[in-house]
């Protein structure tokens, strides 16, 4: 059952529908939402979280609510219901629903079939009969739910010297009913449990033309993208992925870095292990979370490790480790020591070897477990008490050794 959509659209985002009814203002979380109604509401409320937004009132009452309500509400209606794994579904009448089992009773024809509740998603056919809709009055109403949550799709695409930072939102509407989104606030605010959802479900909608203006904000240090004037529509049990702005940066920096640990004791060839590393600068307000790294090849994009960017304002300077070196290796050696204890001069080899045709970066951070001297060596330095750092480049297809002495006390 393929219900997977591709839109491609000039400007404003569309998805046709032959009804949308429901339409709410909200402030979507990654977890939860902060829902804006008139009159009766839509989504399932979070208990405690009702709030009527005038001074006086009706008094309102809800019935109590359990985990299987939408099910309960149901019995005796005709229904249809899919699998959430498997590409099954049927239509039939509720008959009965054992809560304490989950389990729910069907009758699909002339049979009668119990099945397990935590396995289908549940389509009314028919209206609810809730008493918690019957009895709210037509009063502007705030409560958190959730039933419609997002996600953020982070990536990161590297193309030579240029990385292009792309931003798009998964909006989930957890909920069986169709919703229209109206003045609505996306609130990255922590990150959620991921809930999967089947993937044949999924309602795609990418603007491929016209990216929107609206940026990233960073209001009373809150992380907000508004969805103002648009009115974005999501089916029952859908997700809809929904384009954030993007940008570019120039590539400041490229090296291949490695970090190691060394005592009095050490001895023998240690082995380099060579990180590829990149630096860029962010040129607007983005999205903090994880991003998954891609590097583009002509039209093809191959996947890379992912990683998490915390702080990601404007002007920030991001370093990004994309994978393991394959174009430089290496090793650090201990030609001589004056004394296994300390104070002890020591006399370090490192050799590094360029693989490739480029001529190549590279940064080795060498920290000790004493405060260190530098006594003598090209192309190093000190960076902290503890450590120094030898750095350079190294031509195409050879080999370059770098010999220093440094000092160790208490």
């Amino acid at each position: 059952m393929l219900r997977s959509l591709f839109i491609y659209c000039f400007g404003s985002l569309l998805i046709s529908s032959a009804a949308y009814a429901t339409s709410i203002n909200a402030v979507i979380g990654l977890d939860r939402s902060q829902v804006l109604e008139h009159g009766k509401n839509k989504l399932a409320i979070i208990p405690g979280s009702l709030t009527p937004l005038e001074e006086s009132f009706p008094a309102i009452l809800q019935s109590q609510k359990t985990p299987h309500d939408k099910w309960v509400y149901q019995i005796n209606k005709n229904i249809r219901i899919e699998h959430k794994q498997r590409d099954l579904s049927f239509t039939g009448q509720l008959i009965s629903v054992q809560s304490p089992m989950a389990t729910f009773d069907i009758k699909i024809g002339n049979h009668v079939s119990q099945l397990p509740l935590n396995d289908f998603y549940l389509f009314p056919l028919e209206k609810e009969d809730s008493l918690a809709e019957a009895t709210i009055p037509y009063v502007p109403l705030s409560y958190q739910t959730e039933e419609l949550t997002w996600t953020p799709q982070l990536s990161l695409i590297i193309e030579g010297s240029r990385i292009a930072i792309l931003q798009n939102a998964m909006l989930h509407n957890h909920s069986n009913i169709d919703i229209t989104l109206e003045n609505t606030l996306l609130h990255y605010f922590k990150q959620p449990v991921t809930q999967l959802t089947k993937s044949n479900r999924n309602l795609t909608a990418m603007a491929m033309e016209v990216a929107p203006q609206t940026q990233v904000q960073n209001i009373d240090n809150e992380i907000l993208y508004p969805l103002s004037g648009k009115n974005i529509q999501i089916p029952a049990r859908s997700d809809l992925l929904y384009p954030l702005p993007s940008s570019k940066s120039f590539i400041d920096k490229q090296m291949h870095s490695a970090t190691l640990y060394t005592h009095q004791n050490s001895r023998g060839e240690i082995p380099l292990n060579f990180d590829y590393q990149l630096t860029f600068k962010l040129e607007k307000d983005s999205l903090p979370g994880q991003y998954q790294i891609l590097w583009k090849k002509g039209q093809l994009l191959i996947p890379s490790r992912s990683i998490a960017i915390s702080k990601a304002r404007a002007g920030n300077i991001i370093n990004v480790t994309t994978n393991k070196s394959q174009d430089i290796s290496g090793q650090l050696t201990l030609l001589e020591a004056s004394s296994r204890q300390l104070p002890s001069f020591q006399t370090w080899q490192t050799i590094i070897t360029n693989h490739s045709s480029q001529v190549q970066n590279y940064a080795i951070t060498h920290n000790t477990n004493a405060v260190v001297n530098l006594i003598k060596g090209k192309g190093v330095e000190k960076i902290n008490a503890n450590g120094v750092m030898v750095s350079g480049q190294v031509k195409p297809h050879s080999t370059k050794t770098v010999t220093y002495q440094i000092e160790l006390k208490n």
